[in-house]
């Protein structure tokens, strides 16, 4: 167990065939032990920021949006992928999930 950010954290790796086996059986861990909280982190989408960094937030749930590089567009754009973000936000007006656009998250800044 370490210290980050205030808190003691626990790594555990666990390596088989199927996601979904593996992530139960981190669950079934976690659930035995005395945690507050559960981290999924995967090695082909690792956060860009620390994410014990947002446990202060004291959210229920709390997503990291992945990005999503073109690939099929590297003609188009010179060599360089254009990256979307796989990320939602919620519209409470119109009671709806709304892709987040490069454009949207210049406005809301």
């Amino acid at each position: 167990m370490e210290n980050q950010h205030g808190h003691d954290v626990t790594l555990t790796d666990w390596w088989g065939h199927f996601t979904d086996q593996n992530r139960n059986n981190a669950v079934r861990e976690f659930l035995k032990g005395d945690y507050d909280y559960l981290l999924f982190m995967d090695t082909d989408n690792p956060p860009s920021v620390n994410p014990l960094k947002l446990i202060d937030l004291d959210l229920d749930v709390l997503g990291l949006p992945t990005p999503i590089i073109l690939g099929h567009l590297l003609r188009k754009y010179e060599r360089r992928s254009p990256i979307v973000w796989n990320a939602y936000s919620y519209n409470a007006e119109k009671k709806v999930y709304e892709h987040v656009t490069q454009d949207s998250q210049k406005s809301t800044r």
